[in-house]
């Protein structure tokens, strides 16, 4: 189907996998957009393309027709996959979630739970935390200092705001199993990589040897291409205990805002493998590690996440933010949000759209 070009500048990439989405609705094509989020699909392209988007809650959203799988391919193990929204601003994302959340009698894991409609808080009842970076996963000046300037703009609004990271989350734990659940599930699911490898021959065995010094995530998607079942699932057990600290954490706080990714949009990969390091500011930095450090982890404990549009780089490019809420609460989030969303502005249309 050809590239996906950021309506920014063509010459970078829209993010995806839900990239075309984000691209239509940041160029005015589209009102609305519906995406996939395995490892941050719908908040990448949002970041990428300056607009809005939700993750919700694992099993929130009915995954039914999204790839409709093969005869015989295994579903059950699935995991880490949800289906969400795309916009221009948080009324239309609230309007979309509220259209596509519930029970599908087609995707059984979905849970009939209705979603709440609490009034929204004025800022100064807010409770914020927030972070600029984490180590291990480095990200540019200016999205350091986007973010500096809305805690700054909170904190002058009377919001109770707070530096703080999850006390009892392992970060390169989290990384480590993400990469070792999503490959073993990918593994099962459509026999790669392993056989991907073993059919492809050295260009793939070239791939994956540049992804082993890449850090936790590669070493756990490495690691998967042998693993058993009991070690499968002693990872889903590490997983419920990380996902626990993170509501743990959530429970005190109205919202916790992140980056969304190492920096703004960056150059389309065409003659480059998958898998070659991204400049961030004056270093070098695996391309995997850029691309989903602060989302991945949010795919491994299921939380609802929002996108929001929050600055622009010295060459006019858009820089998002996270604002993560806890388990189920999509509905308070998207009122954070729109809390939040004069303190940055509306969406710009990029230039000649």
């Amino acid at each position: 189907h050809g590239t996906t070009s950021n309506p920014w500048n063509t010459k970078l990439t829209s993010g995806g996998s839900s990239g075309g989405a984000a691209a239509a609705l940041a160029a005015g094509m589209s009102p609305l957009g519906l995406g996939s989020d395995l490892a941050g699909s719908i908040r990448l392209p949002a970041h990428y393309c300056g607009i809005y988007g939700l993750k919700p809650t694992d099993y929130r959203v009915s995954r039914a027709g999204h790839i409709p799988p093969l005869p015989g391919q295994v579903t059950t193990l699935y995991r880490m996959f949800t289906s969400g929204p795309l916009a221009r601003s948080v009324a239309d994302l609230r309007l979309a979630l509220q259209l596509i959340a519930g029970p599908d009698e087609r995707d059984t894991e979905v849970l009939p739970m209705a979603l709440t409609h609490t009034p929204p808080k004025p800022l100064r009842e807010l409770r914020v935390a927030w972070i600029d970076e984490i180590d291990g996963a480095p990200v540019t000046a200016e999205t350091r200092a986007g973010i500096h300037n809305l805690v700054n703009r909170l904190t002058a609004a009377g919001c109770r705001v707070e530096r703080a990271i999850p006390p009892d989350f392992d970060f390169d734990q989290a990384w480590r199993l993400y990469g070792q659940l999503i490959a073993y599930v990918i593994g099962v699911q459509l026999g790669i990589p392993a056989r991907w490898v073993a059919k492809t021959g050295a260009p793939a065995a070239a791939m994956m040897r540049s992804f082993l010094p890449r850090g936790p995530f590669m070493s756990g998607v490495v690691s998967a291409l042998n693993l058993s079942a009991y070690t499968y699932f002693t990872a889903l057990t590490e997983r419920e205990e990380l996902a626990r600290a993170m509501e743990r954490f959530l429970s005190q706080y109205d919202a916790w805002i992140c980056p969304v990714a190492s920096g703004p949009a960056f150059p389309h990969c065409k003659s480059a493998p998958l898998g070659a390091p991204i400049r961030v500011d004056d270093k070098t930095v695996p391309y995997w590690t850029a691309a989903i450090s602060y989302t991945s982890p949010l795919n491994l404990t299921g939380h609802p996440v929002v996108t929001m549009p929050l600055t622009q780089s010295a060459d006019g490019l858009p820089i998002g933010v996270q604002l993560v809420g806890q388990l189920w609460g999509e509905m308070e989030l998207l009122n954070v949000a729109e809390t939040l969303s004069p303190l940055v502005g509306p969406v710009r249309r990029p230039p000649g759209c």
